[in-house]
Parts: C-alpha cells; sequence; structure tokens
C-alpha cells in the first residue's frame, strides 16, 4: 500500500501549499518551467475572454520560502527539512 500511496503523493497529487504542484515537480526543479507554461495559459484566456476574469488578469501565487511537514521548535533544532524554492532543492540536516 505505502509505496502507491507515496508514489501518488509525490507525483500526482497537487498541493495547494506549494502552488498546486506536486513535490517531484518541486524536487526535481520543474516548478519554473510548469508555473511558466501555467502563466502563458491564463494569459491567452485572459486575452480571448476579458469578460471572463472580473478581477482582472489572473496571477498565480508565489511558491513559499520554505514548506514544512513539521516545523521546527525553534531555530536551534538539529532536525529539520525544508523545500526551498530559491534553489528548487530539498536540504536536510539529521
Amino acid at each position: 500500500f505505502c509505496q502507491s500511496f507515496f508514489s501518488w503523493y509525490n507525483r500526482e497529487h497537487h498541493h495547494s501549499a506549494i502552488g498546486l504542484l506536486t513535490p517531484h515537480m518541486l524536487h526535481y526543479g520543474q516548478a519554473d518551467q510548469v508555473l511558466e507554461a501555467r502563466r502563458r495559459i491564463l494569459r491567452q484566456a485572459y486575452q480571448a475572454n476579458p469578460e471572463r476574469f472580473v478581477n482582472g488578469p489572473p496571477t498565480l501565487a508565489p511558491l513559499p520560502r520554505a514548506v514544512w511537514i513539521n516545523p521546527p521548535r525553534s531555530n536551534n533544532n538539529t532536525s529539520e527539512a525544508s523545500f526551498t524554492n530559491s534553489s528548487n532543492s530539498v536540504s536536510q540536516n539529521r
């Protein structure tokens, strides 16, 4: 069961906390490419039908700088893991 769940969770489930991307996209540096494709599609949709967008041109929310499953209790915590958008990598200290 776990293998199929982990695969689904990491490769198919789009997480709202990371811009509706999958952890796989973020970890393997695909986030910028996917978000740029979304921006192009949204721009085309707005240009074709601006009346459908009552709040103006659609924009994507920026990715968070870090996403935690269990946030550290303090800055001195020796066990931490984070997804970092700036380098699209995962840093782990254990």
